[in-house]
């Protein structure tokens, strides 16, 4: 025990006496986690809008502002021309222009169908499905109301003609849909993976270039003894950052936790234990820094980010990504971590994402063993 403390206060020290590491296990985490949270956000609103009203009465007015009303749609600008409808649209001024045709107003009175177009521009897909989904939504209801008071007038009853069906929709876990909610728990699983693959694969390399590997091996500690001894401190390191990100997430950003704490740090350890015995693969095979650290980057970042269902539905991929992401490890870990957040999902329900994190550990950490041993 006293030699494995002794090489963790070296590799203690090797960390704080560099502001550089210092920096991307601590700094970095932080960092990427605001900017990730503010940059990447879902949340579609004041989407600018300009209007195309060519009839202009008191119908058109009060369906542009039932658009603007509810927070989606920022009425910003009046167009009158096709060449300004274009030049909106084409600018990138507007994303949304609403064109209200003559004649709206006495279609309505009459009871007719009046058509309206809704051009969008859909260079930026999600944007333009989002505005789609609400301009549509919003039409409906606007509509919804039009007939009721058309039917009203004429002293006929309007709620059984016009909602034979009353559809009420109830998000569950995330209600306010907030992308924060989403995106919170994926980041701590990527920065997790990525500060104890990449850091642990430079730690063993760093002795070698330092030529100090040398005399770690002809001194009486055992091979067991340096390894525990190198992944140590940087398991503590993941620790310091895992509760600093939940922190930030749950008081700045307002995340609900809704489940056990005791079963996050259990897959936490699971996690992180098998992504420093990943890393200490890397850190043995490796023979400079640069190979060290784009070989971590790689197997850490490019999956992580593709295959864990971070950004993109997994069951959205095709198949054969499908399958390569059940070798993702950053997969498990980040469905509990969003079980565990924000529905408040016990053991029973993460039990197949935990036994796949125990079985990543025993591989990693047992290939590690032996790889280290072979190599050192």
């Amino acid at each position: 025990m006293n030699r494995i403390a002794a090489i963790a206060r070296k590799e203690f020290f090797h960390i704080f006496r560099d502001p550089r590491i210092i920096m991307s296990v601590f700094g970095l985490p932080l960092i990427q986690l605001v900017l990730f949270a503010y940059a990447l956000n879902y949340d579609v609103r004041n989407i600018p809008t300009a209007v195309a009203d060519e009839d202009r009465s008191v119908m058109s007015r009060q369906f542009i502002d039932s658009f603007q009303s509810t927070g989606y749609f920022r009425v910003d600008k009046i167009v009158g021309s096709a060449e300004e409808i274009d030049e909106a649209l084409t600018s990138g001024a507007d994303k949304v222009v609403l064109r209200i045709p003559p004649g709206f107003g006495d279609r309505i009175r009459r009871g007719e169908t009046a058509p309206v177009q809704i051009l969008i521009d859909g260079t930026e897909s999600n944007s333009a499905q989002t505005a789609s989904g609400y301009s549509a939504a919003i039409s409906q209801f606007h509509s919804s109301g039009l007939i009721k008071s058309y039917l009203q007038a004429r002293g006929l009853p309007a709620s059984a003609e016009v909602e034979p069906i009353r559809v009420r929709t109830r998000v569950w876990y995330n209600p306010d849909l907030r992308t924060v909610n989403f995106l919170l728990p994926g980041l701590i699983a990527i920065i997790m993976m990525n500060i104890t693959i990449v850091q642990t694969a430079m730690s063993l390399v760093r002795e070698k270039e330092y030529g100090t590997i040398e005399q770690l091996i002809a001194s009486p500690v055992k091979r067991y003894e340096l390894m525990v001894g190198k992944i140590g401190p940087y398991l503590g390191v993941a620790v310091i950052d895992i509760v600093a990100i939940t922190l930030i997430g749950l008081f700045l950003f307002d995340v609900p936790f809704r489940g056990s704490i005791v079963l996050m740090g259990v897959a936490s350890a699971l996690f992180v234990f098998g992504s420093l015995g990943l890393g200490l693969i890397i850190s043995t095979i490796s023979g400079s820094l640069q190979t060290a650290q784009q070989l971590a980057q790689f197997i850490s970042l490019l999956p992580g980010f593709m295959l864990s269902g971070f950004f993109f539905p997994i069951r959205n991929m095709p198949r054969v990504l499908q399958l390569a992401s059940y070798l993702v490890p950053a997969r498990y870990y980040l469905t509990i971590l969003r079980g565990i957040f924000l529905k408040g999902a016990g053991l029973g329900l993460l039990m197949p994402d935990l036994v796949a994190l125990v079985i990543y550990s025993l591989v990693t950490v047992t290939v590690a063993a032996v790889v280290f041993k072979k190599k050192m």
